[in-house]
């Protein structure tokens, strides 16, 4: 048995799965080939972002997205915040919706430009990064910049909570339940090796 789990559902992740020739399970991404997949509700966690945004009282939203075209969950969590929106009568700007990549460095350029061109005079206040590392690139743009999180905006994340605790990051985040998928995970291989 395989129990895969990679960053990005690529061409070669792709090709492995179609040409095992046993089970195959992914964790925490979802492909569009045959295989049992284990995996968080990344619509749900959009959804759940904009939700507590708007319960705080913002209007004006901001999505810091990864790259939708090639991560499913970056899509789903994407596709979520809107819906969150929409519920509520209210529409995500196009011009509010930066793409980038997720790491550090793409979040903190983003934010540079975002803060230092695009909102010099203030950023939209309810700020959804769809992805820790995008999310910690961002906020150190924001500190050296003066934006304060979460007085002058507040941000939310998807993905580990435990790194979002740490001293001097504090941020608020939709925690993936990455041990429970993993024995979900361990548990469907196994059922699938038994059974043939």
């Amino acid at each position: 048995g395989l129990l895969i789990s990679v960053p990005s559902c690529d061409y070669f992740a792709a090709e492995g799965i179609r040409n095992s020739r046993c089970p195959v399970v992914s964790l925490n991404r979802t492909f569009d080939v045959a295989c049992d997949q284990v995996a968080q509700n990344d619509f749900q966690a959009g959804f759940l972002a904009g939700e507590y945004l708007q319960k705080l009282g913002h209007e004006s939203f901001l999505l810091l997205a990864g790259p939708a075209d090639e991560s499913v969950s970056c899509r789903f969590r994407m596709e979520g915040f809107i819906q969150a929106l929409a519920v509520n009568g209210r529409e995500l700007d196009e011009d509010n919706t930066i793409r980038g990549e997720l790491s550090m460095d793409s979040g903190y350029e983003l934010g540079v430009k975002l803060i230092e061109e695009r909102f010099p005079d203030h950023l939209p206040t309810g700020i959804f990064a769809n992805g820790n590392s995008i999310a910690l690139g961002f906020l150190k743009a924001c500190g050296e910049r003066g934006v304060r999180i979460p007085q002058d905006v507040s941000l939310i994340t998807v993905d580990n909570p435990a790194i979002m605790d740490m001293p001097g990051i504090n941020l608020s985040t939709i925690s993936v339940p990455m041990e429970q998928m993993a024995s979900e995970a361990v548990d469907v291989l196994l059922e699938r090796i038994e059974r043939k």
